[in-house]
């Protein structure tokens, strides 16, 4: 019961992450893509960067805080893999996205942005 709250959570920031960076200018690319190592949340681009995006979603308490260096490593390897698996040339971007509050009512979004 905890772990499906907690997916349907992750699902509905992960919703609301793709509305906040499309009304940005972004284009999704893919989400919930994934590779051995894990998965990543959401591949968009905006002028030519790719961007690899982290979402975090809590009711309360941390966001991007939360984000640890061994997760940031994970993902940057993920990253350096789809690139090379899609013979892309492009600058690319680890970011994180933290949404704070119900992401179906009230709720904050902080981006932040770690290009490589």
């Amino acid at each position: 019961m905890v772990k499906d709250k907690r997916k349907s959570l992750g699902r509905s920031g992960e919703d609301r992450a793709c509305e906040f960076l499309e009304s940005r200018g972004y284009k999704i690319i893919e989400r919930n893509f994934r590779l051995r190592q894990g998965e990543v949340d959401i591949i968009a681009e905006k002028d030519e960067i790719i961007f690899f995006v982290e979402v975090k979603t809590r009711h309360e308490g941390e966001g991007i805080e939360f984000y640890s260096q061994k997760q940031r490593s994970r993902l940057m390897n993920m990253a350096e893999a789809y690139l090379a698996g899609k013979n892309i040339d492009k600058q690319a971007s680890i970011s994180v996205l933290s949404i704070k509050g119900n992401p179906d009512a009230e709720f904050q979004i902080e981006l932040l942005h770690d290009n490589f």
